[in-house]
């Protein structure tokens, strides 16, 4: 026949023990990092260390001697070969170098060790003194001789006499020419010129304007030597506008 109903499900029984324990879970990802804590308060300063020895004395530094205790400079036995005193008063270099004297860290004077020469705008003097650029003196300058080699001119149609080279010079002419300087020399100057004719002679030469011949038949005319390698000598004074020109003729 049919199944009967399903019967009340009866009161609960007692509460088991309690079961093992499981295994660990897998660790979790880690956390952001803290802020940085403050910075702590500054150490005590540590003693001095000892000072290091001293250095060995390379001869590159400067020593300046001189004081009211120290000997003035006696006359050396052989001036420029004898040795300063040790105990005397000088400045200068104890080694084989020149000494240089500068501006704005640029040479302006310099003295060669092996000569003595002192050389102003030049690095290379040739004399006791070499002086490149123009010398303003307030009073008398005065030497036993004075001396300038003649600059050679070059021939040409027109002969360029470059002052700042020197004004005392010479050419031969071998055919008409006319004479220029480049530039005028400074006023007051005084020129000499040695004209000599080459083998054939009658050569001419015109003076730069605003010239003046002493005694010319044409005022500004030079008339030179006719004859084969004659020699005359000009000489003359600029005054800033004007060349005024003595001539002495037929040098044999």
């Amino acid at each position: 026949g049919n199944t009967g109903d399903t019967g009340k499900t009866g009161s609960s029984g007692p509460t088991g023990s309690t079961g093992s324990t499981g295994d660990n879970g897998n660790t979790g990802s880690s956390g952001s990092t803290g802020n940085t804590g403050s910075t702590g308060s500054t150490g005590n300063i540590g003693s001095t260390g000892s000072t290091g020895s001293t250095g060995a004395d390379l001869g590159t530094h400067w020593n300046l001697f001189g004081n009211a205790a120290i000997n003035s400079p006696i006359i050396p036995a052989t001036y420029g070969t004898s040795l300063i005193g040790g105990s005397e008063n000088w400045i200068g270099t104890t080694g084989a170098d020149d000494i240089v004297f500068g501006t704005d860290n640029k040479e302006r004077m310099r003295i060669k060790q092996t000569t003595g020469y002192v050389g102003i705008g030049t690095a290379a003097p040739t004399q006791k003194l070499d002086v490149v650029g123009n010398i303003n003196a307030s009073a008398i300058i005065s030497a036993p001789e004075f001396a300038s080699t003649p600059q050679t001119l070059t021939d040409g149609t027109t002969i360029t006499w470059v002052a700042a080279s020197g004004l005392n010079a010479k050419v031969t002419l071998a055919g008409n020419r006319v004479l220029a300087f480049s530039v005028a020399p400074p006023s007051g100057s005084y020129g000499t010129l040695i004209v000599t004719q080459d083998a054939t002679g009658g050569r001419t030469l015109t003076l730069p304007a605003g010239s003046k011949v002493i005694n010319a038949t044409t005022p500004g005319v030079l008339i030179l030597s006719a004859g084969s390698n004659k020699k005359d000598i000009l000489t003359f004074y600029y005054d800033g506008t004007n060349y005024f020109w003595n001539v002495g003729l037929n040098y044999n």
